[in-house]
């Protein structure tokens, strides 16, 4: 399927027939299992219901903490799709769908900030629907993305074993599952 999505014209339309289904199977299937969604600016977030409040939070914790790239968020060049997935880790590698997983609802409202920040940080580096043929720029744009991310954290309110756990989890899975070498963690400041 890579070498197929690789070829120049062919991979592109595969990959925006997809996003095209994307953006129709997902309302329906959280609209069937009696899901809900949230619009921010452009984009959508499908969840279950149960998860609303946890999502509302963190939306709020991002336009609180961080209102100029909540307004970055809100009006994306192409509307992002995001959708909660109940698995612990999902891959979440650029363009414009990404599944929300229940590691980050489980860190609370300074989870689900971080996961949109996360989001909007992998689509701005690498924004096209075929991830397959992204450049050497953008793949190294995207290599750095954790240490953007850690950054944020760092200074914006997370809490100290929130930013501990992404980088024990989301990094190094980052970088071993798509062989990316090395990421470079800047350290967290501690109060004295």
């Amino acid at each position: 399927m890579v070498r197929i999505l690789a070829i120049p014209v062919i991979g592109d339309l595969i990959c925006n027939v997809l996003y095209g289904l994307m953006k129709v199977i997902v309302p329906v299937f959280t609209w069937l299992s009696d899901g809900d969604r949230l619009k921010i600016g452009v984009s959508r977030i499908w969840f279950p219901k149960e998860k609303k409040e946890a999502v509302l939070k963190g939306v709020e914790f991002l336009k609180k903490h961080d209102e100029q790239l909540y307004l970055r968020l809100t009006s994306t060049s192409r509307p992002l799709l995001f959708y909660y997935s109940s698995d612990a880790v999902t891959a979440n590698n650029g363009g414009p769908i990404y599944g929300l997983n229940e590691r980050f609802m489980c860190w609370g409202p300074g989870g689900v900030a971080t996961f949109l920040v996360q989001s909007l940080l992998m689509f701005e580096a690498s924004p096209s629907l075929n991830q397959v043929r992204i450049t050497e720029s953008k793949l190294e744009r995207i290599r750095n993305v954790p240490n953007e991310v850690l950054q944020w954290m760092c200074s914006h309110s997370i809490r100290a074993d929130l930013i501990d756990a992404y980088r024990g989890g989301v990094v190094a899975e980052h970088s071993k599952n798509y062989a990316w070498g090395r990421v470079l963690i800047p350290e967290r400041k501690t109060a004295h």
